[in-house]
This record gives structure tokens, sequence and C-alpha cells, in this order.
């Protein structure tokens, strides 16, 4: 064996270089002039001797053909070669085989016997070398029987000589039935028509390729390629036809379609394009949703400096600057602009994209926020009203110091007057304090209202970018797939932009039940059953019950009904149910145990779980917007932060505890209304 491998890469050494005969030239060489290695007789060698060796090699060879290549042709073209250079190594070595043992017949006569058992051997020889030319016919035929498209081979009469296993299938016609058949009989509809003459011209040596056609009566569509099949002396002796069934990669692209219809609905909904600009051919390529915003038509190139046209001159100034940092430093960027002469706002934010180093192009967003800004201008206008409004209590305290000076000069004369004077205006007072109470409060929800604001707009440049650009690198890579004919792994990637896009909804779902939360009026209070949300809540989440036999006990004896929002209070219980439910424990049934109470001036719910739990110390993080401590189940990081808020709208307070791989307890009390 080690002798067979130090052989076999001395071949491929050989063959890279073009002396692939050199070895076995040498061989015979030895072997007539009796100089073989190892001091071996020439006369004990016999030709398979010589030969095991090269026909090991030619099995190796051939047993990794498969892994070299898929494409027929170069297939059959090295099988084909191997067989002409083993066939003449096996010329060689016989007619060498033969001079010796002639040599020993004319000096020997006396071993003639010998001789004989030697042309024997060789008989035998030959018939192995048979039956590896055998072997070789079979592994062609399995390996064109094995290949996932049709092969059909025809000669100089279009009589079909190859039909292979995928041919029978998609035809439903068996190989004995089709060999030796006319092509033009078999397929009349090819004849006189544009089919007959791409076959013909196939014969004259013309490589044909075929796109996207209809299957006869059937349903589907194929590719297929002709080309000319040449003898050694490069003389046509008839064709071959590789078919290729395309009509999975036809409804993969349908799919692909929808997808990016899907893709441009949600942008429609959140009023959010993508942009990419090339830094070296300043070409720019823009979402029809960006196409919307600055009024431009999607015909024609559009480049950087297009947009810039149409942005406020002094906006423009800061973006130029902006890029030039991003590109200069490789960090990302983000600013507002105005689009020129029209009251619309826009935020963009982008990302140099670098290869070894050196940028190449910018990648970003563009959201529209003029709805943004003109809440904010309402903000403002309601600060400037609150100022003027102070301004006004400053002046009213300044004219009561008057009237308090003037009381005292007249004291003594007016002590009646004064002493009534005095309880108005402690009661003016008081009504001050209120007003200043109340404006307190105003304020405070404005400052709530302008961090919602901010996280608002935080969450639709990050948290709505991670999921865009799954989306787009899923997209390119599904590109790049059916580009390279590899449909296996398509439904993958086509549940990867499905499950993006629902992510990204989910988002703006979240995004929108904040915007209703803080703009929702306490008007709608009354008397709630607590035992009939709970049931709503039950029914609504069943499957998720159902799905892990979890257990829902309550007591609501204490407190049976609370006047409160019926939106707001389910709101509440439905995210500590379903959270309790959702992030259970492996090891154990889920039991989820609710209640209600009075203390003090509140009505509290508890609701306790045995699930995974978490560590105290992060329990401030849970009610933040988007905040996650476990991610192996799906969550936008949204369900309470509502809750908080609700609570919090509404006067309440809310606490927690948990012991990790033990469980939760939420508190939640909520003022009890008269």
């Amino acid at each position: 064996m080690t002798f067979f491998r130090e052989r076999l890469i001395l071949f491929l050494s050989d063959a890279i270089a073009d002396r692939s005969l050199e070895e076995i030239l040498q061989l015979t060489d030895q072997w007539k002039h009796g100089a073989l290695p190892y001091e071996v007789n020439k006369y004990s060698v016999q030709p398979c001797d010589l030969l095991i060796g090269f026909g090991i090699r030619k099995d190796v060879l051939l047993q990794f053909l498969p892994d070299f290549t898929n494409d027929v042709r170069t297939a059959l073209s090295i099988v084909q070669e191997l067989n002409d250079y083993h066939l003449h190594i096996e010329e060689l070595i016989l007619k060498l085989s033969s001079e010796i043992h002639n040599d020993i017949v004319r000096k020997k006569n006396e071993e003639l016997q010998i001789s004989n058992e030697l042309l024997i051997r060789e008989i035998r020889e030959k018939e192995k070398a048979m039956k590896v030319v055998d072997r070789e016919r079979r592994f062609k035929e399995t390996l064109i029987n094995n290949v996932n498209f049709g092969v059909l081979s025809f000669d100089r009469n279009f009589r079909i000589t190859t039909w292979n296993r995928s041919l029978e299938e998609h035809n439903n016609l068996k190989k004995e039935d089709v060999i030796g058949r006319h092509l033009f009989d078999l397929f009349p509809e090819y004849k006189f028509s544009g089919e007959e003459v791409f076959f013909r011209n196939v014969l004259e040596g013309v490589i044909i390729s075929l796109e996207d056609l209809n299957r006869n009566g059937k349903k589907g569509f194929f590719d297929a390629v002709l080309i000319p099949l040449k003898h050694e002396e490069k003389k046509i002796t008839g064709g071959i036809c590789i078919v290729n069934d395309i009509s999975e990669r036809k409804v993969l692209e349908d799919k692909l379609k929808s997808s990016f219809a899907e893709l441009k609905e949600v942008q429609d909904i959140a009023r959010l394009g993508i942009w990419e600009w090339n830094i070296k051919s300043n070409k720019l390529k823009c979402s029809d949703e960006i196409l919307k915003m600055f009024n431009l038509d999607n015909t024609g190139d559009l480049t950087f400096t297009n947009v810039k046209s149409l942005i406020n001159p002094a906006d423009c100034d800061i973006l130029e600057e902006l890029i030039k940092e991003s590109v200069d430093g490789n960090i990302p960027f983000s600013t507002e602009i105005r689009i020129k002469d029209q009251d619309q706002f826009l935020f963009i934010k982008g990302k140099v994209i670098s290869i070894h180093n050196r940028p190449y192009k910018i990648k970003g967003i563009i959201l529209d926020i003029s709805e943004r800004r003109r809440i904010e201008e309402e903000i403002r206008a309601k600060n400037q009203a609150l100022s003027e409004k102070n301004e006004e209590l400053k002046k009213a305290e300044e004219a009561l110091i008057v009237i308090n000076n003037e009381l005292e000069e007249r004291v003594e004369e007016r002590t009646f007057q004064l002493s009534v004077l005095n309880e108005e205006l402690q009661k003016e007072v008081i009504e001050r304090e209120k007003a200043e109470e109340e404006l307190k409060h105003r304020n405070e929800e404005l400052l709530r209202i302008n961090d919602d604001l901010d996280n608002f707009v935080y969450s639709a440049s990050h948290d709505l970018k991670a999921p865009m650009s799954n989306i787009e690198g899923l997209i390119f890579t599904l590109d790049a797939e059916l580009k390279a004919g590899n449909n296996k792994a398509t439904p993958m990637i086509m549940d990867l932009i499905h499950r993006s896009i629902g992510n990204f909804k989910d988002t703006l779902q979240g995004l929108t039940d904040i915007a209703k939360i803080s703009g929702a009026s306490s008007d709608d209070q009354s008397i709630v059953e607590i035992d009939q949300v709970v049931d709503e809540i039950k029914q609504n989440i069943k499957e998720m019950i159902s799905a892990c036999n979890a257990e829902v006990i309550t007591d609501f004896s204490r407190c049976p009904n609370i006047r409160f929002s019926r939106t707001n209070l389910k709101s509440i219980l439905y995210n500590l149910l379903s959270n309790a439910i959702k992030y259970r424990s492996p090891f154990r049934t889920p039991s989820v145990v609710i209640k209600t109470g009075c203390e003090n001036d509140y009505v509290y719910f508890e609701v306790s779980d045995n699930g995974i739990g978490f560590d105290p110390s992060l329990k401030n993080n849970i009610f933040s917007m988007f905040k996650r401590l476990h991610f192996h189940v799906d969550g936008s990081g949204i369900g309470l932060y509502l809750v908080k808020r609700i609570v919090d709208k509404n006067g309440g307070k809310i606490e927690v505890e948990s012991v990790p791989d033990k469980g939760t307890t939420f508190k939640v009390y909520l003022k009890a209304a008269a």
C-alpha cells in the first residue's frame, strides 16, 4: 500500500506537469532491461503485477469523481480519458510482456509450459480489464440515471441512444420503450418547429441553451441545453440534451415577489425607507417610500447630488459634514433634515460599509417624523402658555404685596374689613397652590410624553433596523442561492424572511399600543367584574394554556369587582398571566395563582407563578421599554412597560419579587375609586 500510495502521488504530479506517460515508459524500459527496483527478476514479473497499481489508481480517481464535479460532460470526459490512458498502459505492458516471453521461448524451449501458464494469466488479466471496462460502463449509466435532471442523447439519424431515469419519471416512458426510436416520432410536436431547427443545428456543431420553456400539455417550466457529441477524431456523431425542471424555482420566485410586496407594505405603514449610496460612483438606490417622500420617479439613474438639491440648504450642509466624518472615521451617523420649501421633517441614519477597511458605500434608513415634530410644536406652545400663566401669577403676587402694604397702613381704621379681606386672600392662596400643584402634574405629564416620544424615535430608528437588515441580508442570500441553482436552502430562507417581517410588525404593534396608552383617557371607567375579565383572557390564550397543561387558580372573594377602565384592566392581567405561562419552567407543570384584596386606599392584584424567575437585582429593568431578561421565547419587551404605564397613569404602584428557578410574584395596586 505504501508503494501504491507513492505511485499515486507521483502520477498526480506527472499529470499536472503533462508527464503522465513517462512513468510507464520508464517502468517498461526497466522491465525490458532487467533493471526493476528491489532486484526483481524480469522473467518473474507478470503484466498484472504492473497493471494492478494503475488499476487501483484508476478506481481511486473514479471513486472521488462525483466529489470533483457534478457536470455530466466533464465527468464523461474524465472517464473516457482515464479509459484511454489505462488501455494504452495495457497495450504497452502486454506488448512488452509478449516480447519478453517470446525471448524466453527462443532461449528456453524447456520453459514452454511456464510460458503457456503466463499466457493463461495474461488472458485472465485481459478478462479482468474487460470487467473493469464493464464496471466503468455501469458507473456511467448509474451516474446518468442518478442526476436530478433529464439526459437524452441521439445519433446523427436522430435515433435516441440515452434516456435516463429522470426522463422516465417526467414523461412516463420506460428506457426500453424509447431507446432506438426516432426523436421526432417520440415527440411529434417538435417536427417542423423551432425545436427541430435547434436539434439539426446541434449536428452542425452549435451549442444551444433554452430557458423558461413550457412543458407541453403539463404544468411547469424547464431549461434545456443541446450539445454536440464528438468522436475522438472530433467528428460529430450525435447530440445530447440536458433538461432541468425549474418549476419549483418559478414557484419560489413568485413567493419572493410576494415577500417583496409585504416588505413594501410594512415600509408604507411605518413611513420608513431604505437607501444605499455608492461613494465612488455617486449612485443612489432608494426604496419606493423614499422616492415618495422626495416626490421622485423611479426612472433613470439617481445620484446623491439629485437628492441634496431637494433638502433645505442649512440641513444639507450639516448632513454633508456628518457623512464626511462618518466616512473618515468609519462610524454611523444620524440627523434630522427638512425637505426644501415643505413643512416635512425626516430622520436620516446611515452606516459605512467597508471592504478591507476601505469605505465603498453607505447604507441607511429615512423615517418621516413630521407628525412627531408637529406634536413637539404643540408641546412647546403649551409650555409657552404655561409660562405666560406663571407670569400672570407672578404679577398677581406683586399686586397682593401692594395691597398688603396698603392694608397695613389702614389696619387701625379697617380692622374688620382687613379680617374679611384676609379670609378672601387665604382662599386665593389656596386656589393658587392648587393651580401650582396642577401645573406641576401637567409638567410631569409633559416630561413623560417627551420620554415616550424619544423612545418612539429610538425604537423606530434602532429596533426596526434589525429585522429590516435581516430581511435585506436574507434576500441577497436567496438571490445568490437561486443564481447558483441551489433550491434546497430556499424554504429555510423564506421562513426566516417571514419571521423577520413578523418581528417588524410586532414592534410596530407595540409602538401603537404605547401611543394608545399615552393618549388614553380615564373617562371610560366603570364597575368591572374581575372574574369575567380573567375568563376572557383565559379564552384568548386557551391554546397557550392547553399546550403546556397550565393550571390557573383564582381567588376574588376579597374584592370581586373594581371601578376601573375595563380595557386597561384587561391589558394588565393579560400581560401578567401570559408572561407567567411563557416564562414557565421546563421541569414542572405551570401553575399560576391570581388573587385580589384591599389595602388602605388600594385594590391590589397578586399574580404568582412557579416559572423560571429572574435575578432580583434586575427587577428595576423589566419595566423599561424593549428590555427583556430572557430571549428563549418570542417577545417584544413592551408588555410590562405598558402595565407600568397604565398603573402609574392611574395613580397606582406595582411591586415584584422573584427567585431564580422558583417563580415570580407581581403585586399591582390600583386606586380604589369612589
